[in-house]
Parts: structure tokens; sequence; C-alpha cells
């Protein structure tokens, strides 16, 4: 069946989009002033016939309790800033709007809500500002409640619209029921999880230090830290329980991922002990893994930075194009993390002849290293390994070809320290 109100010139206020057959339909919460009202009720199929039986039920509005119809912004139901409402998903994809007046809170707010989970249904709530930009939305699973955390509010905005959706199925019954809180943030502190700040445009301000901040399914919280100096940052993301946390680095200048952080499972942290970055921003973006999220326990992101070490790697030189230079006599130094990291070195040594090359490296303790040598055309030269953490030095013959690049893996690709450093060092002799 399909049922539908009109008002007494005949025109529809609320149509419900339609049962399956034997299935009951209706129209849950429609607010009515004195007069008259038309219920019109047809079966969805031509051809189709049987009885129905139809209930009305008239009764006082309930303070908090939505007014349908409210399926677009200019029939928004208004909530205040503190406050709750009661609703119904009375069919298949209803979608409720709600207006939150912001006129009087102070600059900073933080707007934050929760929708409790209803039976049979599948809900989601959108944020949207008030000229109905989207600015999050969070999605739940079947009859599991959905909060949004910390949106900013922005200045001078006079409202803001949260829209309540069921996504995967309706309730005529049970009522859902949506709680609405603000708070003051801290204006101009750098760090937290402020929504939106699901990409760069909207990332939030990162500086040394720990922030919080709460991965939902499906979100993605984006911060940016920005360098004044060359500097050498360990980051770790500390997710809480149900989450299995992803770790991005993109340099803002112009997109490119640097390096991802994906090694741990759920409720292990991911850590870049030693990221080289320049003078300028980076992104961290975080993500939690498919159908992961968990929107009430805090996830931690830490980052501590210090000027590099002389002959410190600068991580990411996993490739050929992004070796570290290291002159030819200098020690160079590195960490092998996570799992399967590799480090190039580029030692360019003189190429007016063949001579013999010296590669020292002193390994890390419980470890064993697969290092090669390669010329600057990447023709392997040389390959050994080295375990444990005393000095071995190699010596190898090289020909006309400009060299050196030198490769430095972890040999079984099962083990990783982001605390040891290895260290190595390339001469040269005519």
């Amino acid at each position: 069946m399909t049922v539908d109100a009109l008002d007494d010139a005949g025109q529809s206020l609320i149509a419900a989009p339609g049962s399956e057959p034997g299935e009951a339909e209706g129209i849950p919460s429609m607010v009515v002033t004195p007069g008259t009202y038309f219920l019109r009720v047809r079966a969805a199929k031509a051809g189709t016939e049987g009885s129905y039986h139809v209930t009305l039920r008239l009764q006082p509005l309930e303070p908090g309790e939505e007014l349908e119809p409210n399926g677009k912004a200019t029939l928004a139901t208004e909530i205040a800033p503190n406050g709750e409402a009661v609703g119904y998903f009375g069919w298949r994809h209803d979608q409720d709007w709600y207006r939150v007046p912001l006129d009087g809170l102070p600059d900073g707010s933080l707007l934050s809500a929760d929708l409790e989970a209803v039976p049979g249904v599948t809900a989601s709530i959108q944020i949207l500002d008030s000229v109905e930009r989207k600015l999050t939305e969070v999605r739940g699973r079947k009859e599991e409640r959905v909060p949004v955390r910390n949106i900013r509010l922005a200045p001078g905005d006079h409202n803001i619209f949260l829209v309540v959706r069921a996504d995967v199925g309706r309730n005529l019954d049970v009522r859902y029921n949506l709680r609405v809180r603000t708070e003051v943030g801290k204006p101009g502190a750098a760090g937290g999880d402020l929504e939106p700040n699901d990409d760069a445009q909207h990332a939030s301000a990162l500086a040394d230090g720990t922030v919080q901040g709460y991965l939902g399914r499906g979100d993605v919280d984006v911060y940016r830290y920005t360098a004044a100096e060359p500097l050498e940052l360990d980051i770790e993301a500390a997710p809480p329980e149900r989450v299995d946390v992803r770790m991005e680095i993109i340099r803002e200048l112009d997109g490119a991922l640097l390096v991802r952080a994906d090694e741990g499972k759920r409720q292990e942290p991911e850590r870049l002990p030693n990221l080289f970055v320049p003078a300028g921003s980076i992104l961290i973006r975080l993500s939690a893994g498919k159908g992961d999220g968990n929107p009430d326990e805090p996830y931690r992101l830490t980052v501590a930075s210090h000027r590099p070490e002389v002959g410190a790697e600068r991580e990411p030189n996993n490739t050929a194009a992004t070796a570290t230079p290291l002159p030819a006599g200098a020690s160079g130094n590195g960490l092998l993390f996570p799992k399967g990291d590799v480090d190039f070195w580029q030692a360019p040594l003189p190429a007016d002849g063949a001579g013999e090359v010296a590669i020292t490296v002193t390994g890390v303790a419980g470890m064993a290293l697969d290092v090669r040598a390669l010329t600057l055309a990447s023709r392997e030269v040389g390959r050994f390994k080295i375990s444990g953490d005393a000095p071995v030095t190699n010596r190898l013959a090289i020909g006309a070809d400009p060299c050196c690049l030198l490769q430095v893996r972890e040999a079984t690709g099962k083990a990783a320290n982001f605390r040891d450093r290895y260290t190595v060092t390339l001469s040269w002799a005519p």
C-alpha cells in the first residue's frame, strides 16, 4: 500500500513511499492544526485487491517532538543547542531535518549529537551549515547508536542543520531520541579533532604533544603539522578497542603520499619514528580499517620533533630517487621500521676509473641485515649480510660506472626495530 496525507485543497503534505505486500504502512507523527485533512490509501500495484484497517491517533505534541513534515531545510524542526528531540523513522529512507539556532553561543563553540538506536533501523546523521553545505556525515550499522562529535561552529553562522535518516529499515512503533549539546572549545589552540577535518582544506592544526580524537565508522581525520625548519618527527597513532588505524603522511604542497603506516592490528599503534620533514607543512591522515569504528573511545595522536642528527637518514628514502645523501667517509645511521622498511643511501664516489669501495656496517642486535651495493644506474656490484651489532667491513671492486647506491633492509622481512639504529660508512680508494 501507499499512504498520503493531504490538506483540505487536496495537496500532498506527506507521502509514505509504500510498503511491501502484507506489510503495514503509515505516517507516525504528522503535525496538524485545526482544520480538515484527507488520508489517501492506494494499492501500490494496479490490479491487486484486499482489505485493510486504518488506525488514527490524535494526541497533544510532546516537548521536543519532531514536526512532520520536516523532510527539507525550510520545514526543519527547531531543536535547542542543548536540547533533545524524538521522532519516528516511519518509512524507508525517511529523513528528518532539525535546525539548531546558534545566536548567543560563544565563539569557538563545538556541537555534538547522539542518535539513539532504533530496532530494525540502520541510521545516519548529516551536519550541514546554514546554507546547507555538508560539513560531515556519520553512518551507523543496523540498530547501532550514531554519534557526531566536536563540530566546529563558524562565527557569525545563525544556525546549523542536523539531518537524521533511515538508510535501511523503518519502525512505526519505536521512536528515536536525538540529543544535542554544545560546549566552548579553545579558540586559537593547536591540536584536537575538530570536525569537519576530513580533507586538507579543513585540517586540524597540530603541534608537538598529544591530541585525542574519535574515528567513527567511515570517518577520516586530517591534521596539519607545519615545520619552520627541517625536523625529524616521531609520530604515533594509538587506536582504541575495535579499531585498526591507518596513518598516511601527505606533502601538502602537491598532495603526494610520502609514507603509509598500516602494520598494526586492531588496538595496536602505528608508528613513524624518524620522518624527515623539510621546512613547510605535511598532512597526517588517520582512518579506520574497513568496517571498524569506535565513536565512544578516543585515539591518541602523539608527535615529537627534534633537529635531525648528523648523518641521520631522511625518511622516506625507500627508493633510489629518494636516497639519503652520504658523503664519502661520513657515517650514516637509520632505523629499519616498520617491517619491510628499505633504506637507500647515495654516496657519489669518483668515477674516473676503476677502484675499490669499502662498506662498513654496524648492525642491530637480534637482526640480520641485507646490504646491496649498486651503481647509480642500479647495477648490482655486491651483496652481503650483516648479523648482530658488531661493525663489519666489506670491500668491493668497482668498474667505470658511476657509484654508489647502498640499499639496506632487514633480511627476513619479519623483524623491525624503532629504537636501535644501524650505521653505515662508505670510503673509496682508486
